[in-house]
């Protein structure tokens, strides 16, 4: 852990980051970003070079306030995008407090770096708890974890940070249990409860409830076994861990009252206020996807290709934990037969349950209502990955711990678990290679490192049925490194576009003449939002009812705009009509006569000349691949 952390003080000294805003840079100007250090920076991963990048240099270009005001009726900024503010709830998100005094690429490397840190820290905890004396094998776990590409190319502060808190749910609950060092359990204890405020604050349900599912199985599982204490003694011992969730849910209730109406407001949008996902949704493709951690290397040039609509959507975890299942399950009915059901092994129990309990989402449909219960219809198919991501790693856990032990004296399992195990692996890669090769996909064809990730993780479940646990490991943290190392670019710095000239001269006019703003072309919305200038183009993370009402003040277009996404603009004559091109993306129509253009936008900035009637060119400046200009709105003759 020391390790880690004189990292994470160097990473942030330095300013390096994995941020793909360089993605921009060719738009701005030519040649090669001086900044780029290792890697190509990802056009998918918009979610933070687009939106919580953008937003966080807008943050703190007006000085950190509570309420962003750049879109009308303004966004609160401690709800959703993970952004910097002057706050109190800030306390509880540790990843953005070096905004109130470091530098901005200081600030930028500690909001990248922490999060992960903290992860690595929480999952080699609760490995360790689990193994005792393996502290090699304990990191191994955890940095082949953080490597998962579903980590790497959905790397946010949520990605890292809920995981992370399952982790130490699971690793508070073993400590307490065991009753042995209740110092260390109440310190665990507390650090679950400023996790659980510093998760339940970035409210992305769609990971928190596979994550919590599985934390709470296995804390049922560990409390359900017998050990050396009486079962009401055990639970008494968890007093502190219920303590530290009402105490965490009490700071919550705070924090939500606090801004409710921006709650409801999100929670009443059509996207993703209104999004469920109904039980048995999985289709072929997504089971596919789940178990093609070993292809990863490929996900770049095909764009996801047939694993999932793009890169982030494709990726998922390397399972080996789940093709032990099955030895897992010999062992636990072992248990049973051995010494009854009541005094079974319960925490291999518990994680075959919720094994169980994710298959049957993704593939048995109309249980919807006991789905709702346990929230499972807040997630989705592709971002349920993280919490059978998390429970794969779990099990192998479990399997190290408690099942290779069960094995004495023989120290090998029988022959059909093996083979069963060994073909089941065999059949499934077989058939997601033969699947890839007929449809073409540059995911086998670009490049060959699918075979030796593919090797690894071959190796890594063969060698856990022959019961050589570092070898599986070792193979495992190969094929982590060959699947998710380099998805993200290493770059000194963000890539500030206040400082290129077309934000430049945006600031400069607004300056001379104030006037509301709004730009065609993601770059320049990207520019324009950073700069803080007044605009009805962005990322909303809610829609307000003060812009709604000067863009479609009838409302007739409220299902295209009530949503969580970019509110963009493009050309076209008459009155404004607004379209939802996607779930996340609004098209409003510009008409520089029209009304609203007239009473609410002053200026445009465009990366294509507009040809209208009632806009009037006030500068044109030359980019890298783009050109910028700058219009503004005029009464018709």
């Amino acid at each position: 852990m020391a390790v880690i952390a004189l990292l994470l003080a160097v990473l942030t000294f330095l300013g390096i980051t994995g941020s793909s805003s360089g993605v921009l840079w060719p738009v701005f100007y030519d040649g090669a970003d001086p900044s780029a250090i290792a890697g190509e920076p990802r056009p998918v991963r918009s979610d933070e070079w687009y939106v919580q990048t953008v937003w966080t240099i807008s943050q703190v270009q007006l000085g950190l306030p509570v309420v962003n005001p750049v879109l009308p009726g303004g966004m609160n900024t401690t709800i959703q995008h993970d952004l910097p503010s002057l706050d109190w709830s800030v306390v509880f998100r540790p990843e953005l407090v070096g905004f109130s005094f470091l530098p901005l690429d200081a600030a930028m490397a500690l909001k990248w770096w922490l999060p992960p840190a903290v992860l690595l820290c929480a999952a080699y905890a609760f490995f360790l708890t689990l193994m005792r004396e393996r502290p090699v094998m304990a990191m191994a776990l955890a940095i082949s974890f953080y490597l998962s590409p579903f980590i790497q190319w959905w790397h946010l502060s949520a990605t890292s940070l809920t995981p992370a808190w399952a982790f130490c749910v699971m690793t508070a609950c073993v400590w307490l249990t065991r009753g042995s060092r209740p110092r260390a359990g109440l310190v665990l204890a507390a650090i679950v409860a400023y996790l659980t405020v510093a998760v339940g604050m970035l409210i992305y349900v769609p990971f928190i409830v596979p994550c919590a599912l599985v934390a709470i199985a296995f804390c049922v599982g560990v409390v359900v076994t017998a050990i050396d204490s009486p079962l009401r003694v055990r639970i008494r011992r968890l007093l502190p861990l219920a303590a530290a969730a009402a105490s965490a849910i009490g700071v919550l209730a705070i924090w939500l009252f606090t801004r409710l109406e921006s709650v409801q407001q999100f929670l009443g949008t059509r996207y993703p206020g209104e999004r469920i996902q109904a039980t048995g949704a999985g289709t072929i493709a997504d089971s596919t996807a789940l178990l093609a951690a070993p292809f990863s290397t490929g996900m770049a040039e095909a764009k996801g290709g047939i694993l999932g609509a793009n890169e982030s959507e494709a990726s998922t975890f390397v399972l080996v934990g789940l093709f032990l299942a099955v030895p897992i399950a010999w062992g636990w009915m072992r248990s049973v037969r051995e010494r009854g059901l009541r005094g079974s092994d319960w925490i291999a129990g518990s994680t075959l349950v919720v094994a169980l309990l994710f298959l049957a989402f993704y593939t048995v449909p109309g249980w919807d209502a006991v789905a709702r219960l346990v929230f499972l219809d807040r997630t989705t198919v592709p971002r349920m990955r993280i919490g059978i991501g998390l429970l794969s790693f779990v099990m192998l856990a479990v399997f190290i711990t408690r099942t290779l032990p069960a094995l004495a004296p023989r120290r090998r399992f029988p022959w059909p678990i093996v083979l069963t195990t060994a073909g089941l692996a065999v059949v499934v890669y077989g058939f997601l290679v033969q699947r890839l090769v007929s449809a073409g996909s540059p995911i086998i064809h670009t490049d060959r490192e699918w075979i030796l990730g593919l090797g690894a993780v071959l190796v890594s479940i063969g060698a856990f049925l022959l019961a050589r646990p570092r070898l599986g490991v070792a193979a495992l943290l190969i094929g982590s490194v060959v699947t998710g190392v380099g998805v993200n670019p290493l770059r000194a710095g963000v890539f500030d576009l206040r400082d290129t000239p077309v934000a430049q001269a945006v600031t400069e006019i607004q300056e001379a003449a104030p006037g509301r703003w709004i730009a065609m072309g993601d770059p320049a919305i990207a520019m324009l939002t950073e700069t803080g200038v007044p605009a009805l183009s962005g990322y909303q993370s809610s829609p307000t009812p003060e812009m709604w009402r000067m863009i479609d003040p009838e409302a007739q277009y409220r299902d295209a705009w009530d949503r969580l996404g970019l509110v963009a603009w493009t050309p076209a004559a008459g009155e404004t009509v607004v379209t939802a091109a996607g779930p996340d993306v609004v098209i409003a129509t510009f008409d520089s006569c029209n009304a609203v253009a007239q009473r609410h936008i002053r200026y445009v900035v465009a990366m294509d000349d507009i040809d209208q009637e009632c806009l009037r060119s006030v500068r044109t400046i030359e980019g890298g691949t783009g050109e910028f200009r700058i219009f503004e709105v005029t009464p018709p003759s």
